[in-house]
């Protein structure tokens, strides 16, 4: 179950909160986590909010984007 976002903070962080604890605790480097389109649905926000907060991983070194392939867990530096 997603867990309620608040209004209050900025969407795009509450989700990329949720995924980086989701990642860690769930996901293996190079695991393909859901697609932008599936993110959007299951939090129940525009795709750029999605990408938004993808963003915020990516540059964390999380995730890979990768385009035509989908997003990627990283390898643990």
């Amino acid at each position: 179950m997603t867990p309620r976002l608040e209004r209050k903070r900025n969407l795009s962080h509450q989700i990329a909160a949720i995924l980086r604890r989701e990642i860690i605790a769930e996901f293996k480097p190079g695991q393909r986590i859901a697609s932008v389109t599936d993110l959007a649905k299951r939090f129940a926000v525009s795709y750029q909010t999605v990408r938004e907060g993808l963003c915020a991983l990516a540059e964390e070194g999380l995730i890979q984007r990768r385009v035509g392939s989908g997003t990627f867990v990283s390898d643990p530096i």
